[in-house]
This record gives structure tokens, C-alpha cells and sequence, in this order.
């Protein structure tokens, strides 16, 4: 008998969008509630003070505990990582648990334990987690975090890089862009439709994924063939928009540098440490700011000769 109420491909994709916008939605409450988190002189300053603080970090950790978990489910990861946040996040309790009422102490533990970001571990997730990659399940670098903020950061990466998740969501547009496709995917926004309508086909860009999230305003790209898969997220505040991106591969590291609020990196960093980049520009300029930017970001075909004669012996 025909099941009215059996979903169809379309229902999970619409469903798939609504999960992902709600992960970006925890993925921003997290970041607030860490910041309300960060110990002031007046929590440190008598005894008193210290008890109302810690009861209040006891509770925001196991809140925290409680987002992260909404966060994995709804990009869809299962058992294995969900126990893994639970040991994480039994760790820091207990260790807040036995923490000393002491403001160096405190401070201590909330640097080494909620805020901190150790550099080595974020070259580790740039240098492993791309995409059109074939990295491992997000569990293999969970053991890895030693801090809250380390946990997000991983999270946000693995969803940003995953063109399997991007592309699990429905479609509202496509068009042909030399050869290649750039899809429109989503929720309806002005501001992602304007990019999608303004995209040229000359930017050298393999096949591209927008996305339309208005709930948390914002628009996401990937972007193939751009430093091999250029990762992008723009945020809407107010008149402007600010773009965050990752380029996992260094094709040509003077194009690299020479890139909006790009972190730049030595003429002799591997290829394939990548580097992330941050710049503001107003929502009316973003389509061409946007559409410059892609063009130059380096592909392999922009990679120098290597200069055999150089090396001769």
C-alpha cells in the first residue's frame, strides 16, 4: 500500500538543510557561552565570589556538553563520537570538579582547558581535513582536543570541508560555468542569490557549492580546483559581510600571499599545510569583491616550473 507519510528525497533534503542550519546556530551559542565563560577580576576577587563562579562554570561545561551533542547529531554523526564527547566532557567536570579556589588556578584551567587553541593541533586539522579529500571519520581526531575550543574548531571544520554534507542539501539552482556546474543549495536568500546570479564563468573554478542559510545569515562555498578545494564562509552583520576562508593547498605561495587578510605563509611552507584568511567588506560589494577574490586564488595551474638547473650538481 502507498505510504503518505514515506518521505521522499526532496523532504530529507529540506530536512538535511534545517539540521545544517542548526548546527551553525549551536556552533555561534557555543562560541557566546565560552565568552561568558571567561573568568572576570570580580568572579576572582573574594572566596565568595569564587564559589558563585565555579558553580556557574560547573553548570556552563555541562551545558556546553549538551549543545555539543545537539551539534553532532544533527550533521548526523552517531555512537562513537557522541561517547567520545562524553568522556571529553567528564574529564573537564571532574577536573573543575577538584579545581582549586584560586584565581591563577582558574585562569589556568580555563586557558588549557576551554580556550585555548594549540597551533600544532590546527595545522593537524588544516594539513588532514579538506575537500574532495578522503580523511577520516571525525572521531580520529576527537582524542586530539584538549580544549573546548579545540572541539569546535574540529566540528566546524569537518562540516566546512565535507563536500558530502554541503551537497546533502536541497537544490535550488544550478548553471553552467564553463563547463563545470555552480549549484545553489539551501534556504532562499537575497544576498547568496545575488552571488549565484553574479558568478561568472571565468573565474577558473572547477565545480562549486553555495549555500543559503538565512536562519544564522549566512552563505557557504566550496569551491573545486581553488587551491584544490577553497572553502569559504560569509556572515551578514548588519551592512557588511565578513568572509572567513581555507585554501588547503598552496599552488603558488606569492598569489597566496598577496590574497585579502590572508595569514601568510613562508616561501618554504609545504604544500598542503594551507592557510585560512579573514576580510570585511560591505554586503553591496560583496558579489564583485567575492567574484575578485576566487579568480585569485591559485589552482595547480598556476604552480611555478621547478628549476632543474638550479639543483644540478
Amino acid at each position: 500500500m502507498f505510504d503518505i507519510f514515506k518521505k521522499t528525497e526532496e523532504d530529507k533534503r529540506h530536512e538535511k538543510t534545517d539540521k545544517i542550519e542548526r548546527f551553525f546556530a549551536a556552533d555561534m551559542c557555543i562560541k557566546k557561552d565560552m565568552h561568558s565563560l571567561v573568568p572576570t577580576d570580580a568572579d576572582l576577587y573574594t572566596m565568595d565570589s569564587m564559589v558563585d563562579y565555579m558553580d556557574k562554570l560547573y553548570r556552563g561545561i555541562k551545558d556546553l556538553k549538551t549543545e555539543f551533542k545537539f551539534m553532532v547529531r544533527n550533521i548526523g554523526l552517531g555512537k562513537d563520537t557522541l561517547d567520545k564527547i562524553d568522556k571529553f566532557f567528564k574529564q573537564i567536570i571532574e577536573e573543575v570538579s577538584n579545581l582549586r579556589y584560586d584565581p591563577n588556578t582558574i585562569k589556568r584551567f580555563f586557558n588549557n582547558r576551554i580556550s585555548y587553541m594549540r597551533e600544532e593541533f590546527v595545522n593537524d586539522i588544516k594539513l588532514n581535513i579538506k575537500g574532495y579529500s578522503m580523511f577520516s571519520n571525525v572521531d580520529a581526531y576527537f582524542g586530539n582536543c584538549t580544549t573546548v575550543n579545540e572541539a569546535l574548531h574540529l566540528l566546524h571544520a569537518f562540516v566546512m570541508n565535507n563536500e558530502n554534507i554541503l551537497q546533502s542539501m536541497n537544490v535550488l539552482d544550478t548553471k553552467d560555468i564553463s563547463g563545470y556546474s555552480l549549484t545553489l543549495y539551501g534556504k532562499s536568500s537575497p544576498e547568496t542569490k545575488e552571488i549565484f546570479d553574479s558568478f561568472p564563468s571565468n573565474t577558473g573554478s572547477g565545480d562549486t557549492d553555495l549555500i543559503g542559510l538565512p536562519g544564522v545569515n549566512k552563505s557557504l562555498m566550496m569551491v573545486r580546483d581553488k587551491g584544490h578545494a577553497l572553502s569559504i564562509e560569509i556572515t551578514y552583520e548588519g551592512e557588511n559581510a565578513i568572509v572567513e576562508y581555507f585554501i588547503p593547498k598552496l599552488c603558488n605561495i606569492d598569489m597566496v600571499n598577496a590574497l585579502p587578510g590572508v595569514i601568510k605563509v613562508s616561501s618554504d611552507a609545504p604544500m598542503h599545510s594551507g592557510t585560512t584568511g579573514r576580510f570585511v567588506v560591505s554586503k553591496k560589494d560583496l558579489p564583485l569583491m567575492l567574484v575578485d577574490f576566487v579568480k585569485k586564488v591559485p589552482t595547480d595551474e598556476d604552480m611555478p616550473e621547478f628549476d632543474y638547473s638550479v639543483h644540478m650538481i
